[in-house]
């Protein structure tokens, strides 16, 4: 968590250096960056437990560990893709990046749907929580 916030504070108060020489206050960069880091941050921490637990209380327990696999090799292949992905698209426009994650973010909204019904119970309903208390 640590070395999380640190390098998420580091890597964008390195930049700031153009935007302060720019007219931009620094301090005032550097608050929104802190601001967004910690907010990254906060939602990450509530995010990582739960859907862990949905990933583990969604597979049957003879292959538990090949869908807690894959689920965590979606946020590796994720991490590779997108700085090429998005760095294609910022070549193409500014504007390109920001439809893609509409068209990606509307796009989950049925497949979510979709899924809901196939989860077990358990994990749909309570999720962690419902195997904390068994």
């Amino acid at each position: 968590m640590v070395d999380s916030v640190v390098t998420g504070l580091f890597v964008p108060l390195s930049l700031l250096y153009p935007s302060a020489s720019s007219g931009a206050s620094l301090v005032w960069v550097g608050t929104l960056l802190s601001v967004a880091v910690l907010c990254y941050s906060a939602a990450q921490l509530v995010h990582s437990p739960v859907s862990n637990a949905l990933s583990a209380d969604a597979a049957p327990a003879e292959i538990r560990g090949r869908y807690i696999a894959v689920f965590q090799y979606s946020f590796a292949i994720a991490t590779v893709v997108a700085p090429l992905l998005f760095s294609l698209l910022l070549d193409m426009s500014s504007a390109a990046p920001w439809i893609t994650l509409a068209a990606l973010a509307l796009a989950t909204v049925p497949g979510m749907l979709a899924l809901a019904p196939r989860l077990p119970h358990a994990a749909s309903a309570t999720g962690a929580a419902g195997r904390s208390a068994a």
